[in-house]
């Protein structure tokens, strides 16, 4: 191996580990856990866990709006700040356990802000180390930290509650995975740094959004539905060998598709326009015939659908963030803030439903939910049909094009050329189109690579999209 081959290696590897330890660590679920058991009279800790992150995310969202600017650098000092919070959070829901009444319930929900805050933090601060990651580390950074996340949550899925071992234990796993936090960040500061830019008013853009509609309705969608059916049964329910599998299984096909899908873009739009419907159907398909009696003899394949489906849209759902808005020249903090906004505020719409509802209604009520996510899906398609037919709408490699050419100063041929590379075609295949020579093209491409920054067709490609 060259000596400069070396360095590059040491770097992709302790960002490799590093990326392990990022935002999916359940850093909530192992929270829940430490004062959470399920019986003892206190039934509601995961609706305040949510209702805390969803109060912050949209506090976050709004700074963001507001000021165009998150403020906080994954640095030691705030790096150290959202360690403060997570352990005021631990330290005072302890303290809560030794209460009773409203004070109990006060000081478990003030406990649940602290943590909110730091987790909302923490999240978007992960979210500034994948922006500045290819399309194929961003895949394999996502669903491997999902791996080791899920390996947590079966390791620690057990009575947790008062147990101050575990309370240590919480506060040393979150105190790792901010320094890995921190180092990840210095390692690929100029990137996170660099073109994307802080996200404000104007980067929350409706043309945003809408690119986001797939997975930010498909978190609504399940949301609501875990929201419903969510209770003591579900805490029991847990199956922690099936959800490590499907985890494994998700990963294995995020990574091979990620190095697949690494130097063109169609396939990378067909299968997230298949992943969300998909894992929302799995997952609501599921809780459905999983409140139904007469399923009990298919609860390994239903725990099974539903874990997958789980493991999917988790890491497609951050995914397709950091991809459309790096797509539209910005940073994925704020459609990550309102993706986290959206989830909270629909998990406590179904716990809401499912509180004045009776029992034998939840299935009424899931079946509706999943008919209406279908009928969306349906609207959709057949929206983007009529499009595609009459013209309305040009294809997305040329409005990316487009995009690309005001920001960059690329000519009218250069975007031409620029809309062709992106789907894929070759130099050849590109002459073809354009009638024009191989060498023209590839002048066309250096001139390209110049005005945009970059040295091959991968980083091309991973800077559009």
């Amino acid at each position: 191996m060259s000596a400069l081959g070396a360095p590059k290696l040491a770097k992709a590897s302790r960002l490799g580990l590093a990326c392990l330890a990022g935002y999916y660590s359940y850093a909530y679920i192992f929270f829940n856990r430490l004062f959470f058991v399920p019986g003892e009279g206190f039934h509601f800790h995961p609706v305040f866990v949510q209702a805390a992150m969803m109060l912050c995310a949209a506090a976050a969202l709004a700074r963001m709006l507001a000021t165009g600017r998150f403020g906080l650098r994954p640095d030691g000092r705030a790096c150290l700040a959202i360690w403060l919070l997570f352990a005021a959070g631990v330290a005072l829901d302890q303290a809560g356990l030794l209460l009773g009444g409203p004070p109990r319930l006060a000081a478990q929900f003030l406990a649940c802000l602290l943590f909110g805050g730091g987790f909302v933090s923490y999240t978007l601060l992960w979210a500034r180390v994948y922006e500045a990651l290819s399309f194929p580390q961003l895949s394999a950074a996502v669903s491997c930290a999902l791996v080791v996340s899920v390996l947590v949550r079966a390791a620690t899925y057990v009575d947790m509650r008062a147990q101050a071992a575990w309370c240590a234990a919480f506060c040393v796993v979150m105190a790792l995975s901010l320094v890995m936090l921190n180092r990840s960040f210095r390692l690929v500061g100029d990137g996170a740094s660099g073109a994307q830019g802080p996200s404000g008013r104007q980067r929350l853009s409706k043309s945003l959004l809408l690119t986001l509609k797939g997975p930010l309705a498909a978190t609504a969608a399940v949301a609501f539905g875990t929201g419903l059916s969510w209770g003591e049964a579900a805490v029991d329910a847990y199956r922690p060998l099936i959800s490590v599998a499907a985890a494994l299984l998700v990963c294995a096909l995020s990574v091979f598709f990620g190095f697949r899908a690494r130097s063109g873009s169609k396939g990378r739009f067909a299968f997230f326009g298949a992943v969300f419907p998909l894992s929302t159907i799995l997952l609501l398909a599921s809780l459905v015939l999983g409140q139904l009696g007469g399923a009990a003899s298919l609860s390994v394949l239903l725990d099974a659908a539903y874990y997958v489906g789980l493991s999917l849209l988790e890491v497609y759902v951050l995914v397709a963030i950091v991809v459309a808005s790096r797509g539209s020249g910005v940073s994925p903090l704020a459609p990550l803030a309102a993706k986290m906004v959206v989830y909270g505020a629909g998990f406590l719409t179904g716990k809401a439903l499912a509180s004045v509802l009776d029992s034998q209604a939840l299935p009424t009520v899931l079946t509706i939910a999943l008919l209406a996510y279908l009928a969306f899906n349906v609207v959709v398609l057949a929206v983007n049909q009529v499009s595609d037919a009459t013209g309305s709408s040009a294809p997305v490699q040329e409005a990316i094009s487009a995009r690309m050419g005001e920001r960059y100063g690329l000519t009218p041929r250069e975007r031409e050329v620029l809309s062709c590379l992106l789907e894929g075609r070759s130099y050849e295949g590109v002459g073809r189109t354009l009638f024009i020579s191989s060498s023209t093209v590839k002048t066309h491409v250096k001139h390209i690579y110049e005005k945009v920054g970059v040295k091959s067709r991968d980083e091309l490609i991973d800077r559009a999209f």
